[in-house]
């Protein structure tokens, strides 16, 4: 899991399967990406949640 620095474009966090977090921030659009596989692509859950 890697993290990059936020802003228009930018990924605030990249990783595999599990949890992922991240440092507070405030965005307009969160665009949740599948950038490959080895079948087809499944999502148990995608959640959010403001604090």
């Amino acid at each position: 899991m890697s993290r990059q620095p936020a802003g228009p474009g930018h990924y605030l966090i990249a990783g595999g399967a599990g949890a992922v977090t991240f440092a507070a921030t405030s965005p307009s659009k969160i665009t949740f990406k599948i950038t490959g596989s080895t079948g087809a692509p499944k999502v148990a859950e995608f959640e959010t949640y403001a604090g």
